[in-house]
């Protein structure tokens, strides 16, 4: 896996890190709830692009033991629907 890949699960891991401290920190600020929210949907959104790139750049290495242009493009089409019900 590319170090790309790898900082992007990185930095993710990190929002829900903070967002498991904000929760057991049981601090109902407004302020606080209002940085949960960010720090979970900045999580989201990275899951997402990660999901795409990881995609992107495995795809091809997912699919080569295939012998047949059919079996590829079927496990690709797979792939693709899998991926967008993210």
């Amino acid at each position: 896996m590319s170090q790309k890949l790898i900082h992007r699960l990185n930095r993710i891991q990190g929002q829900i890190d903070a967002i498991k401290r904000l929760t057991e920190s049981e601090d109902f600020s407004q302020e606080t709830c209002i940085q949960n929210l960010q720090l979970l949907k900045a999580s989201i959104n990275g899951l997402k692009k990660f999901g795409a790139a990881y995609v992107a750049e495995n795809m091809k290495k997912c699919i080569k033991d295939k012998k047949s242009p059919a079996e590829q493009e079927k496990l690709m089409l797979t792939f693709i629907d899998t991926g967008f019900d993210l």
